[in-house]
């Protein structure tokens, strides 16, 4: 027969057991009525809530990361600038909205699609109103004509999905190519994401990006044609860290600086808190911003 305190053993490796509500006078075994004394444990409540507290917390930084990120926008973004911004996703959205509600500069949204053809709508079009409400002219790019417009850019912005333990970056496809481009045209690179997407991984033994779906790019419907043929379509690209010369995060803006990298996705992979950092990292929010606009 199994025992009570071998059964709360289980169920407490359980972190949906661990979550749920349990009838505390009710037989772990049986599910009838017991005496107190046979109760789940207290300390096991207080686990739960400091579970739930730590998730509560997790959630709720993410969730306003985007706009802590969007309060360094107009100290990145200087008036007439031309910025480009590679498949801006919600996180850039914010960002260059905050920017444009003080500053009048020049966007130049890039897309995987092709410019709009005389009365279509251009990607994008939700921002470009936003934007344009504010007096910002945007211009809707192909992903393809990046380079040809390099040389009016003035800074380059892209969404992070990861930031490894080097300072490298896993970015959306094609984004990689627009990091390199402006390396060639001596035009920096901004990075936008929160801590919590700082990873302690060391990329040199990774994939160099991700690949998915290419259905929509090669038809496969006539199999003959396509036989022994394998199609990649990359999704992600990897970004060395020496393309990228600002990290925005929701609590520090830095310069290139790979041994920062280390330290914080370090912290970050042995679930340390802030305190814990290096005493020489910044821990007010004026001495967070330490990138100066470019």
């Amino acid at each position: 027969m199994v025992s009570v305190a071998s059964f709360h053993m289980t169920r407490s490796k359980s972190m949906f057991n661990l979550l749920s509500v349990v009838d505390s006078s009710l037989s772990p075994l049986t599910m009838a009525s017991t005496p107190l004394s046979q109760a789940v444990p207290t300390s096991m409540n207080a686990l739960r809530s400091e579970v739930l507290d730590g998730i509560e917390e997790i959630m709720d930084e993410i969730s306003q990361a985007d706009d802590q990120i969007a309060s360094f926008a107009d100290i990145q973004i200087l008036p007439g600038d031309f910025v480009l911004a590679y498949l801006p996703s919600r996180t850039v959205e914010r960002f260059l909205v905050k920017a444009a509600a003080k500053r009048r500069f020049t966007v130049l949204l890039v897309s995987l699609e092709n410019p709009p053809t005389a009365g279509g709508e251009a990607p994008y079009a939700a921002l470009r109103k936003k934007l344009g409400g504010f007096g910002v002219k945007t211009i809707s790019i192909a992903s393809y004509g990046v380079m040809a417009y390099m040389s009016k850019v003035n800074r380059v912005v892209f969404n992070v999905r990861v930031v490894y333990q080097n300072g490298g970056l896993l970015v959306d496809s094609g984004a990689a190519l627009a990091a390199q481009a402006a390396r060639v045209y001596s035009k920096p690179v901004i990075a936008l994401g929160g801590v919590y997407k700082f990873c302690p991984e060391d990329p040199s033994g990774l994939a160099p990006g991700e690949t998915g779906d290419s259905s929509s790019y090669v038809s496969y419907a006539n199999g003959r044609n396509v036989e022994g043929v394998e199609v990649k379509s990359t999704t992600a690209d990897y970004v060395p860290p020496e393309l990228i010369q600002i990290y925005l995060t929701n609590l520090w803006v830095f310069l290139h600086c790979p041994a920062v990298c280390f330290s914080l996705t370090k912290a970050v992979g042995d679930h340390k808190h802030a305190t814990t950092l290096p005493p020489s990292w910044p821990t007010t929010t004026s001495q967070r911003t330490w990138a100066t606009p470019f």
